[in-house]
């Protein structure tokens, strides 16, 4: 008895040697040894045998040997019943030839699945050359064959759909039996039933293999196999609505993720989706097939893979966030009408165009670097102008088309470029460059004519090779058009620090202003609490508006510390705008800038933006009568505010250029500065202070003072405009205004004053420019002028012979005493076109 091993059986044999013919010739056969236990029906066996010669006998390996399979007992041939099935072999592992020699010859067998089981097998060996006494020589062990179980069934719940559980089941009508799995990528369970793999991928697809193994024989069935689908693709079937959101209108019945392709078909679709409401859309690979749609609308769609479009895909208003592991690229005609609203990169390993595309929202190069190929073009309409998110951390590689629209494209216009690599020639499609009269300027505060005189700060500037300086503020005229007109440059985009030294060299004319603009590809913002250098430079940035008539001539706003001097303005600068600034200090100053003062603003995209404020201010403008412009200014109140020009609070008066248009401002009670938007603490309610107006013509004419704005500030407040010429007052928020003025500057005429009380007198409201004090032998003279005010006393007898001129100014006090005799005498100030007399009487 020998316990032996085949593949993964144990099997018990009972071998019974049988001894063969001594005769000397031929071949016997010795040892059969059946290398197997418990065999099963269906198995293969291992038998292997010893083959002796005899002494004169040739053998070659060429020598046929037979193994029959049968039943029967002992050496007694006649009993052998064979079973039909033969195996015929010759002896290639004999030595070749061997005399007096023998061979170990060892042939697998299997043994038929239909063999019946409980029956007592025997193998009979026979040779083509046996030896004397017979043709087959039976020499065989005996063995039970066991019954090879029933094929079990096998089925799964495929098509799932991937990261679904896959469930494989199998069933069989066998006792006492386990189950063995096996399948793709290494796939094997053993001892369960029906297994289950959560989380199923597209590679676990494939056949996998059922099979049983007896607990008591330990004889395998034949193996079920069955092929399994995993499906590597969510689809849309919209059975339900147009909603992405909605998990019944996917075939995986749940919401695709960046882990999840998704397809779209082109056919039998009842709604195709709409990503409008709820969480943003995701997807890995995405395609769209002929005749399929998708709509991004106010929302956005996250894709990890490519996109593969065969349809419409629209996102004229939706956001797309390029958002892989790996390269991406967006092909050429993926989005209807090649545009997008936004487009998000964050993908450190990049993402390229191989088409063109226009965004008019925001691109923002978050991580990851965009290579633009050239193909990538900003919009700018009426509604709002494209722009580049300054907080990515990418950058986008290649040449960007910016559009900036402007309406109306009349006149000066002051541009600046948000490329490093622009020239003038690069507008020639906007100005005419060859212009007997230049069209395209630049501004030099340190201009002198040829003799070294201070000349005006613009230079014709309109060679085509020359720089557009980042930060650098330009002017170009665009002709007489009235109508809409839109910009298009292109190159490569700033997204770096900026900074650019500037000076003071207080000139005549340009009196330490500079023209700079937005050096980037989206709106700054001047409050910006980070980001700024402006050493030495005001708070206060200046504005141009082209005249509607004159394409040569136009007029400034100004704005500072919140507040718009013409109520048109705000703190965003927006893309390609030039502006002025004013250099505070002679010894110069720096305008430096970072990302960080860019924003993302569409609320007012325009060269000239609204603004609103919650401080008290007062907004009054001056117009020649039956002009349709006006020039304003500000007074505001701000507790910290004095009456002297203050570079972090005021801002200065920039003069227009449009002769139909007067000039209003403010003016400081220190060093005499003519001032746009005048900040002064609270008002002594009162004493009726007086806040002196300069206002100055280019021709002579009527001129129209009214109240514009009366914002944040108690009703019962009242702004009165005095004259000071004329000895009278206007309450403003009653009625406007009106006087002839004749062509020149009045510095001194014209006031401000306010009140709690509505109805007051102009005797009350006005203080005259002095105040007699006689004591009846002299004249007494106070004066009540402003700190920077001055004029001349005239003293005069009745009949107009002069007796003393003196100069006077602010608050001086003269006493005039050289009068020899008593009478009527007229005491005259005058100071420019202001005048006031006044009679006294003078007793010796």
């Amino acid at each position: 008895m020998r316990i032996l091993q085949h593949t993964s059986y144990t099997v018990l044999l009972m071998i019974l040697l049988i001894l063969g013919s001594t005769d000397l010739q031929g071949q016997k056969i010795n040892d059969i040894t059946v290398n197997s236990s418990n065999v099963c029906a269906g198995n293969e066996i291992i038998i292997s045998f010893e083959v002796r010669n005899g002494g004169n006998n040739q053998f070659t390996r060429s020598t046929q040997y037979t193994i029959e399979f049968g039943t029967g007992v002992g050496n007694n041939n006649d009993n052998f019943l064979a079973r039909g099935v033969q195996l015929l072999f010759t002896a290639d592992n004999a030595p070749d030839p061997f005399n007096n020699a023998s061979a170990i010859i060892t042939k697998s067998f299997l043994i038929p699945d239909d063999t019946p089981a409980g029956n007592i097998y025997v193998f009979r060996i026979s040779s083509q050359n046996p030896n004397a006494g017979g043709s087959k020589k039976e020499v065989s062990d005996t063995f039970e064959v066991f019954a090879k179980p029933a094929t079990p069934s096998a089925s799964s719940n495929t098509p799932i759909c991937s990261r679904g559980t896959l469930m494989l089941f199998a069933n069989s009508s066998e006792t006492n039996i386990s189950y063995n799995w096996t399948g793709p990528n290494g796939f094997n369970r053993t001892n369960e039933q029906n297994p289950t793999i959560n989380n199923a991928t597209a590679a676990m697809s494939g056949d996998y293999s059922v099979s049983i193994t007896s607990t008591t024989t330990e004889c395998v069935s034949s193996t079920a196999t069955i092929s399994v689908f995993i499906e590597d693709e969510n689809k849309w079937n919209g059975s339900v609505d147009n909603d992405w959101n909605n998990p019944g209108n996917w075939d995986c019945g749940r919401i695709p993720d960046l882990n999840e392709n998704v397809r779209i078909s082109g056919t039998g679709i009842p709604n195709y989706p709409v990503l409008n409401s709820g969480s943003a859309g995701q997807s890995k690979n995405i395609i769209l097939e002929s005749m399929a749609s998708l709509e991004v609308l106010d929302n956005a769609l996250e894709i990890s893979g490519i996109i593969s479009n065969n349809g419409t895909f629209n996102a004229s208003n939706g956001t797309i966030e390029m958002k892989g592991n790996s390269f991406q690229t967006i092909p050429n005609n993926t989005f209807l009408n090649n545009r997008i609203k936004n487009l998000t990169i964050n993908n450190l390993s990049d993402v390229s165009l191989s088409g063109d595309l226009e965004i008019t929202g925001i691109l923002n190069v978050e991580n990851g670097n965009l290579n633009s190929a050239g193909f990538l073009k900003l919009i700018s309409d009426a509604t709002q102008t494209a722009l580049i998110d300054g907080n990515g951390t990418g950058e986008i590689i290649g040449n960007v088309t910016i559009q900036r629209y402007i309406d109306p494209a009349f006149g000066y216009k002051y541009i600046s470029s948000p490329f490093n690599n622009s020239t003038v020639g690069d507008l020639e499609s906007y100005v005419n460059l060859d212009a007997s009269f230049p069209l395209f300027y630049e501004y030099d505060e340190n201009r002198q004519d040829l003799d070294g005189n201070d000349a005006t700060g613009w230079s014709a500037y309109t060679t085509r090779s020359g720089s557009l300086n980042p930060g650098q503020g330009y002017a170009i005229n665009m002709g007489t058009s009235s109508s809409a007109a839109t910009i298009e440059i292109s190159g490569i985009v700033n997204n770096s620090d900026y900074n650019r030294r500037l000076s003071n060299n207080n000139g005549t004319y340009t009196k330490g202003f500079h023209l700079v603009g937005n050096p980037y590809p989206s709106p700054i913002d001047w409050n910006a609490t980070s980001g700024w250098n402006r050493t030495g430079i005001d708070d206060a940035i200046y504005l141009f508006s082209a005249d509607n008539s004159d394409q040569f001539t136009g007029t400034y706003s100004s704005y500072v510390n919140d507040i718009s001097s013409s109520g048109t303005n705000s703190g965003i600068i927006a893309s390609m705008q030039g502006f002025f600034v004013h250099v505070t200090s002679t010894t110069g100053g720096n305008l430096g800038m970072t990302n960080s003062v860019r924003i993302n603003d569409f609320n007012n995209h325009e060269f000239i933006k609204a603004s609103a404020s919650t401080t008290p201010l007062i907004r009054i403008a001056a117009g020649f009568e039956n002009e349709q412009l006006n020039d304003p200014m500000v007074i505001y109140f701000d507790s910290y505010a004095s009456l002297d020009f203050e570079a972090e609070l005021d801002a200065l008066k920039l003069m227009n250029t449009n002769k139909n248009v007067p000039n209003l401002y403010s003016i400081s009670a220190n060093k005499q500065k003519l001032l746009s938007i005048n900040a002064i603490s609270d008002p002594v309610k009162k004493n009726y202070q007086k806040i002196p107006l300069g206002l100055s013509t280019e021709k002579a004419g009527d001129i129209i003072f009214s109240l514009k704005n009366f914002d944040n500030i108690s009703e019962n407040f009242n702004v009165f405009l005095i004259d000071q010429e004329r000895q009278t007052s206007i309450n403003l928020k009653k009625r406007d205004y009106k006087v002839s003025v004749g062509k020149g500057q009045f510095n001194t005429r014209f006031f401000l004053a306010f009140s709690p009380l509505d109805n007051i007198s102009s005797e009350e409201i006005i203080e005259p420019p002095f105040t007699l004090m006689s004591n009846q032998q002299k004249i007494n003279i106070k004066m009540n002028l402003l700190q920077h005010e001055n004029g001349t006393i005239r003293i005069s007898a009745i009949d107009g012979k002069l007796i003393e001129l003196v100069p006077v100014r602010a608050n001086q006090e003269i006493t005039i005493d050289g009068i020899k005799s008593n009478g009527v005498y007229l005491v005259s100030f005058t100071s420019g076109n202001q005048q006031y007399s006044k009679k006294v009487i003078v007793r010796k």
